[in-house]
């Protein structure tokens, strides 16, 4: 099922890879702007979330998501 991102917030102090980069605001905003404009396959908000981890390496905080 095909998903689109509505609202995002992301954990910008904790990701998937220890030795990730820090991060700077108009990072932080650029990849926000990029998951809200990407559809993405997934069956529900676990395997949502899931996608958007491995996909960027921050954890996701919050979303809010809608079916297209």
């Amino acid at each position: 099922m095909q998903l689109s991102v509505q609202d995002i917030e992301f954990d910008f102090t904790a990701n998937t890879n220890p030795h990730h980069a820090l991060i700077s605001e108009e990072g932080k905003q650029q990849i926000k702007a990029e998951t809200k404009n990407l559809l993405w396959e997934a069956q529900d908000h676990t395997t949502l979330v899931d996608a958007i981890e491995e996909t960027y390496g921050w954890y996701v905080k919050t979303v809010k998501f809608e079916v297209i």
